[in-house]
């Protein structure tokens, strides 16, 4: 599953109490009616299932409803924590809907 290097995947609770707190706030989620350590335990359960097969630096995927993984050296915007092989699992949170009405065009 992990290639050549076999690097351990790690998250911070951080990131998970941000996802947790996301679903929450949605109409309807199962982890709002559970206990705290129930659903930390459930959003586990679906990031593993999520992880794509491939495991390398900068891949991103979809978790659940507007949360994003990204996998991230564990160093990763911290000069001072040495690379001790593993990869951190980043969360991004998108709780907004994209207006259509109001695109911006970039190029």
């Amino acid at each position: 599953m992990f290639g050549k290097k076999d690097r351990k995947l790690i998250i911070s609770d951080s990131d998970i109490e941000a996802a947790l707190a996301h679903l929450n706030s949605l109409p309807q989620t199962i982890t709002k009616s559970m206990p705290n350590p129930w659903a930390k335990q459930q959003f586990i359960d679906w990031l593993k299932k999520s992880i794509p097969q491939k495991i390398e630096y900068a891949i991103s995927f979809d978790v659940a409803t507007g949360i994003y993984g990204h996998i991230v050296p564990v160093s990763y915007g911290y000069r001072s924590m040495p690379d001790d092989g593993r990869y951190l699992v980043i969360l991004s949170i998108r709780s907004v809907k994209t207006d259509f009405d109001r695109l911006n065009e970039l190029n």
